[in-house]
């Protein structure tokens, strides 16, 4: 807590004061930016050094005002406007010069007080470190040439000695100063190589970290941008995922849907296959029992054509007219009965047709509804579709179907009842001339007269018989082909409801898939995150 403090109390006394004019470095400081900040925080230290030692420097014009004391105060204030200067104009960029202009007041200062003071210790500590500053700023050769001036600085120092000082040391002392000066030189020459070369070394490591620095930089950019387009992968593979899995739940539906109404379908079809066959089974008994009145008919017509031959013979015949009278009147007792059994059968099969309208509608409601589930399901119900277009048309047909076997039964019907209406017809006609023949002897042309109408009836419900026989044939080769297409209809339906099983579960596959995805793409988001 306490340096957490501190540091927000530094922070806070940075942004006031001298520690806003200096020049912090960062991690990613360029070397033409490094000079920079050398030549900005150098320029702030000795202004601050001379602010420092002002009340030192300044204090003789008050106590012993003498030129040596004058000439050191102006050049402390030059030093003062030199440092302001270069700071400025290593601010606005123009390094070098800034850099000259602070080197060259540290040489003036330690000039003037090498001169007037002749302090040697302080030769030796000031000019290598101006050489050093050099070498730093601006380079090996500017190293060296500040290693020369200073050299010949220190030089004509100690040959003209302080110009202030009267009493000087003989010519002995002279000569020890001399080595001295040129000992400092040495000494300032080994530093300067030294510091060249290890301001070379600094400087290649220097550039390898730059170097390095840098392409960690780009590295760390690199794996934002890559983070940033993982980041926006699994977000767009989250919602595919879940776009899927909607997708998936909603086909598995619409696929149990479609299972479930072509069962219905199945057993309508399956439902109508048996009736078509009920349907096929009547007119096959319609069609014997035609066959029989047919036969029956035709008997009727050769004892007709006898009792007619055996009636213009005489009155000997009578007998054996009455007879065969009686035959025929049996017979059409039985044509009768037969007739009757017709009209029930085709009662029955009314009732068929009548069952048979009643499962083409509800097929066509399933088959209406069968396509509106498939337009829900979009592309995965178009074969459902194309399943309930066909049950649709089969109703259609077996609709049509059910009204032509209606109206061929309502025809059947009416000519039934006209062979029925002429059967009692001539049946009261022949019992009429069996009365007739029994009263007198004038039943003869009245049997003959009966007997000719009666024949001319028989032929008549002869046609009648054979045009039922037809209409009969024609309601068979219907029935069939409704059978054939009806089983044709329940093999595509089984078909289709393989198909549809099959959707049903690679939808449930698809489903685990878009499960599995989203948990990878929320994986994605956890790590990248």
């Amino acid at each position: 807590m306490l340096k957490f403090q501190f540091k927000k109390d530094l922070e806070q006394s940075a942004e006031m004061g001298w520690f806003r004019l200096l020049a912090r470095p960062t991690h990613t400081e360029k070397p033409e930016e490094r000079r920079r900040r050398f030549v900005l925080n150098i320029s702030l230290l000795l202004i601050g050094l001379v602010i420092i030692s002002s009340p030192f420097t300044f204090s003789p014009l008050t106590q012993n005002i003498s030129i040596s004391n004058l000439l050191v105060d102006l050049v402390m204030i030059l030093i003062v406007v030199i440092c302001v200067a270069s700071w400025f104009i290593a601010k606005a960029g123009k390094i070098d010069l800034g850099a000259g202009l602070l080197i060259s007041s540290i040489m003036i200062a330690n000039t003037m007080f090498f001169l007037f003071i002749y302090h040697d210790l302080l030769s030796v500590i000031s000019y290598p470190m101006i050489a050093i500053i050099a070498l730093i700023i601006l380079g090996v050769k500017a190293a060296y040439t500040t290693m020369a001036l200073s050299s010949i600085i220190t030089i004509l120092a100690s040959a003209t000695g302080n110009f202030f000082i009267t009493d000087r040391n003989n010519l002995l002392s002279i000569k020890i100063e001399l080595e001295f000066t040129l000992m400092i030189v040495l000494i300032m020459t080994v530093t300067v190589w030294l510091a060249a070369y290890l301001a070379s070394n600094l400087s290649h490591a220097n550039t390898l970290v730059n170097r390095q620095a840098e392409k960690i930089g780009a590295a760390l950019a690199d794996i934002e941008k890559k983070r940033a387009v993982g980041e926006d992968v699994s977000h767009r593979v989250f919602s595919l995922t879940t776009e899927l899995n909607a997708t998936a739940n909603q086909q598995m539906t619409g696929s149990k849907q479609q299972a479930s109404a072509l069962a219905q379908v199945t057993s309508f079809v399956q439902e109508m296959t048996n009736t078509a066959q009920m349907i096929a089974s009547k007119t096959n008994e319609l069609s014997q029992q035609a066959l029989q009145i047919k036969e029956s008919t035709t008997r009727v017509k050769s004892i007709a054509n006898e009792v007619n031959k055996t009636s213009k013979n005489g009155v000997q015949a009578v007998d054996r007219t009455l007879n065969s009278n009686q035959q025929v009147s049996e017979r059409y007792t039985t044509l009768k009965e037969i007739l009757n059994d017709m009209e029930e059968q085709q009662d029955r099969i009314k009732e068929v047709v009548l069952i048979i309208k009643e499962i083409s509608a509800e097929t066509h409601m399933l088959a209406l509804n069968a396509s509106i589930e498939a337009s829900g399901a979009g592309e995965h119900g178009e074969r459902f579709s194309v399943v309930a277009r066909e049950v649709k048309t089969l109703a259609d047909r077996s609709n049509r179907a059910s009204r032509e076997v209606g109206q061929i039964l309502g025809q059947i019907e009416s000519q039934i009842k006209q062979a029925v209406s002429a059967a009692e017809i001539s049946h009261q006609e022949i019992r009429k001339a069996l009365e007739a023949a029994q009263d007198s002897g004038l039943v003869m042309n009245t049997l003959l007269v009966g007997i000719q109408w009666n024949t001319e009836e028989v032929s008549q419900i002869e046609q009648v018989i054979g045009s039922i026989s037809t209409q009969v044939g024609e309601i068979n080769y219907a029935t069939s082909q409704q059978y054939q297409a009806s089983n044709q209809t329940l093999e595509t339906l089984q078909d289709i409801g393989i198909v549809a099983a099959q959707n049903a579960s690679g939808s449930l596959e698809i489903t685990k898939s878009a499960e599995f995805l989203e948990k990878l793409s929320q994986g994605l988001l956890e790590t990248l995150t």
